[in-house]
């Protein structure tokens, strides 16, 4: 079968990182850009109002258009595509910079927050990939949700031990604030934050009439 969507549009992120490689090389400044921008990507099409705005505007399509538009718009379900793909891209970028930083003779510091970071994106990584979490489902949704976490704490310590190492003769505060690594770090939290603060404790009832079969209700104001 031909690729779907969802697999084109991995290969078309690869393929604009590799471009980026073939363009400026793999330098260490290089790697760290891409890294953050390929995992801050990788987590804001994911971020719920994102893909609210998308569906919606999907949704806004006319009957009366030509069926083929309204077959490609309903495909805006694949945009999960962009978030493997960047974070396949970002996690590979990773591990470059943290080669590099290594043969540069970085600080401990740098070199133990960067194999910190590589190990656990290699892991997340891997407890995505299909034949694991189609078997260990609840390792991948603990992976991805705990070492997501734990990852941005890292990514922000990160960040600004490499704005202050870059700092010059600028205050450590006007580096940090000055830094457009630091203010998407922000965004990337805001982003991963944003659905934890809606929680709102409401009741549930669950009823079993089987061992493999469960009957949820609820009740809160907009249901499915």
């Amino acid at each position: 079968m031909r690729l779907s969507l969802y697999q084109r549009l991995i290969l078309l992120i690869v393929a604009i990182n590799l471009g980026v490689v073939w363009l400026h090389g793999a330098t260490l400044s290089t790697a760290a850009s891409a890294t953050l921008v390929n995992l801050t990507a990788a987590v804001l099409i994911r971020q719920q109002h994102v893909l609210n705005l998308l569906f919606g505007l999907a949704g806004r399509g006319s009957p009366a258009w030509p069926l083929w538009i309204r077959w490609t718009v309903s495909k805006v379900h694949h945009v999960g595509g962009i978030h493997v793909g960047a974070a396949l891209a970002g996690t590979a970028w990773l591990c470059a910079f943290t080669w590099i930083a290594t043969a540069d003779g970085a600080s401990r510091t740098t070199l133990g927050l960067a194999y910190g970071l590589a190990a656990l994106a290699l892991v997340v990584v891997v407890c995505a990939a299909p034949a694991v979490r189609s078997r260990a489902h609840n390792l991948f949704e603990l992976t991805h949700r705990y070492g997501g976490w734990t990852a941005i704490a890292l990514f922000w310590v990160l960040t600004v031990h490499l704005s202050l190492l870059g700092r010059g003769a600028q205050p450590p505060l006007e580096a940090v604030a000055s830094s457009w690594q630091v203010w998407v770090m922000a965004l990337v939290t805001a982003s991963i934050a944003s659905p934890w603060l809606r929680l709102r404790r409401v009741p549930v009832t669950v009823e079993r009439p089987s061992s493999h079969a469960a009957l949820v209700r609820f009740d809160y104001g907009v249901t499915p």
